[in-house]
């Protein structure tokens, strides 16, 4: 199993969906994440939490959360980021933990 660390990105002129959202969109967010969670199951590790940059990036977008997600297979966490409700808003950067050494288990 390999444990990914899975940051969320957003162009940086895109509204915050945490900053005063409509009512109607919020409840449309928080089912379409429900249902994720629900579906990714165990791969969830940490669902993770919204982030907010101290200075203003350099890059023409920014980092607004991450989680962790384990799976067995690189087809699998494909799957989970294919069907993750972030992709209608922005993209991802992936990173895979490094497993630990032999000897510190």
């Amino acid at each position: 199993m390999t444990r990914y660390l899975v940051l969320y990105r957003l162009p940086l002129d895109a509204p915050d969906p945490m900053n005063n959202p409509d009512p109607a969109s919020e409840a449309e967010g928080k089912a379409a994440w429900g249902t994720w969670i629900r579906d990714a199951g165990r791969a969830v590790v940490d669902i993770g939490a919204p982030t907010f940059p101290l200075d203003r990036p350099a890059e023409p977008d920014r980092v607004s959360g991450f989680s962790i997600l384990e799976t067995a297979s690189p087809a699998e966490l494909e799957w989970l980021l294919a069907t993750h409700p972030h992709r209608k808003a922005g993209t991802f950067e992936v990173h895979a933990f490094a497993a630990p050494a032999a000897d510190a288990v």
